[in-house]
C-alpha cells in the first residue's frame, strides 16, 4: 500500500514513468484493490499478489475440510486451467484481463507449492537427491535461456520458471541444514519480499541516472547497478518499513482480549 502511493504520486507527476512500456492505460482502482479489471497496475509485477489473494480465497473455501483443504484446493485450480485450455480466453497471455485471471496456468504453481510443502513437511530429500534435483533445476534455467520458444507454448510460464523453481525450491530447503548460515544472505532473504516490490523503482530511477550520465550502455556496469541498488532498496524497506509496522500489529493483536 505504501510503495502504490509512491508510484501514483510518480505516476500524477509525470505519468510517463510508470508502465512507460505498456500500450494500456494504468488503473488506479486495480492497483489499491488488486481486483485485475485488465489493465497495469501502478507497480506492474503486483498482478502476482492479485493471484495469490486469489489463491488465499480458494483455500479458505475449503476451510471446512481441514484434513483435505489442500488437496481440494489444488484439484479446484487445476480443473480453473483445464477450462481455460479447452476453452481458451481471447488475448490468453494478458494475465490480467478478468477471462484470463482464473483460467491462467499460473495457478498450477500454486498446486506445485502445496506439492513442495507436501515434500518438505513429510520428509527432506536426501543430500545426493537434493544435489541433483538442485543441479537439474539450473540446467532447465541455462536451457531456457538458450530455447525461448518455449514461452509459444500455453504452458511456457510453468516451463520456464514453474519447474526449475519448484526443484530449486525442494533442493535448496532440503540442503539447507548443510549449508553454513551466512547472516547477510539470510537477512536478504527475509528481505525479499519488500525488494520484490520496490525492486521496480530502482530499476526506473538506475536508468534515467545512468541514461544521462551517458554511460546506460557499460552492460555489466548498469546490471550490477540494478541489482546491488534493488537489494539495498529491498533490505531498508524491509527494516525500516515492514519490520516496524509488523511489530505494530503483532502488538496491536496481543493486547486484543480473548473471547469467550
Amino acid at each position: 500500500m505504501i510503495l502504490t502511493c509512491v508510484a501514483l504520486t510518480i505516476y500524477l507527476i509525470n505519468p510517463d514513468l510508470v508502465n512507460s512500456s505498456s500500450t494500456r492505460p494504468t488503473s488506479i482502482f486495480s492497483s489499491f484493490t488488486l481486483i485485475p479489471n485488465g489493465n497495469p497496475y501502478l507497480i506492474n509485477n503486483a498482478w502476482t499478489l492479485s493471484y495469490e489473494f486469489f489463491f488465499y480465497l480458494v483455500f479458505a473455501f475449503f476451510l471446512f475440510s481441514k484434513n483435505n483443504q489442500k488437496l481440494f484446493t489444488s484439484i479446484t485450480l487445476i480443473i480453473l486451467v483445464i477450462i481455460g485450455l479447452v476453452f481458451p480466453p481471447v488475448d490468453p497471455n494478458w494475465v490480467l484481463k478478468p477471462t484470463t485471471f482464473i483460467t491462467n496456468p499460473v495457478l498450477i504453481e500454486f498446486v506445485m507449492g502445496i506439492v513442495a510443502y507436501k515434500i518438505i513437511t513429510n520428509k527432506m530429500l536426501s543430500t545426493k537427491t537434493a544435489i541433483i534435483t538442485t543441479l537439474i533445476a539450473i540446467a532447465i534455467m541455462i536451457a531456457n535461456n538458450f530455447y525461448s520458444s518455449l514461452w509459444i507454448h500455453t504452458l511456457g510460464h510453468i516451463i520456464v520458471y514453474g519447474i526449475p523453481m519448484f526443484l530449486l525450491f525442494i533442493g535448496f530447503v532440503s540442503l539447507e541444514s548443510k549449508i553454513p548460515k551466512i547472516n547477510l544472505l539470510y537477512q536478504l532473504g527475509m528481505s525479499s519480499y519488500a525488494l520484490y516490490l520496490v525492486h521496480p523503482f530502482i530499476i526506473t530511477g538506475v536508468t534515467i541516472v545512468m541514461r544521462k550520465l551517458g554511460i546506460i550502455n557499460i552492460g555489466p556496469l548498469y546490471v550490477m547497478a540494478m541489482i546491488i541498488g534493488s537489494a539495498i532498496a529491498g533490505f531498508l524497506c524491509y527494516k525500516l518499513i515492514e519490520m516496524p509496522i509488523d511489530r505494530f500489529l503483532k502488538a496491536k493483536i496481543k493486547k486484543q482480549p480473548a473471547t469467550a
